[in-house]
């Protein structure tokens, strides 16, 4: 019998709730032994959010023994390929909901982005807000700092600047959702890392609603 991380429970059991639960469980190993080649891996978190268009989505980053096999086509007059397999120990599963065989995906990720974004997330709670994974901007509710209080319906988005040593993340807002993309406001913060991933500096970007006055 496979465990799985208290937190993870508690998620599976609201997502059972909305219409998922084990069959998520399934589709995550399914594709993770497809794409990834390894078909039971370990669950480090579970998140339900909303994409740009509103869909609603599971992100689930997982740890294993990945080996990923790009295709690519052979050197012109030769059999030899350009192409090398991957091997990693972290991904990001992503699924439509409620249905997860209607669409999914997942992209890579390193160990020293995840605790880079672990130690920005927590460097103020206000960061808490941001996703705890890149490659993906989700909607969110942005607090206001001022009267009248409340939230402004945004997107919010969690980048490194680095990979195999991240030197920098980025945490960035924009709002508001009802206008187009591309004409919203954005801003956030910039939080640089020292050499050992600590927390060197937090710079503010632009003017986040979280500091209006």
């Amino acid at each position: 019998m496979r465990c799985f991380p208290a937190v993870l429970v508690l998620a599976l059991c609201a997502c059972t709730a909305a219409g998922c639960g084990s069959s998520l469980v399934q589709t995550a190993n399914q594709e993770s032994r497809e794409f990834l080649g390894d078909p039971y891996p370990r669950f480090m978190n579970f998140e339900v959010e909303r994409n740009v268009n509103g869909d609603r989505e599971a992100v689930i980053p997982v740890q294993g023994h990945f080996t990923l096999h790009p295709s690519c086509p052979a050197l012109a007059g030769s059999t030899a390929s350009r192409c090398h397999t991957i091997h990693t120990r972290y991904a990001v599963l992503e699924f439509s909901l409620p249905d997860p065989n209607a669409a999914s995906g997942f992209w890579t990720i390193t160990a020293t982005q995840i605790a880079a974004i672990a130690a920005a997330r927590h460097a103020n709670p206000v960061f808490s807000l941001f996703p705890d994974f890149t490659e993906e901007i989700v909607r969110c509710s942005i607090p206001r700092g001022s009267p009248p209080h409340g939230t402004i319906a945004g997107t919010c988005s969690t980048n490194t600047v680095g990979y195999r040593r991240v030197r920098r993340v980025e945490l960035v807002e924009h709002w508001p959702l009802s206008e187009r993309s591309g004409t919203r406001k954005k801003a956030g913060w910039a939080v640089t890392l020292d050499r050992d991933g600590g927390v060197r500096s937090i710079r503010v970007i632009g003017h986040p609603p979280q500091l209006w006055r």
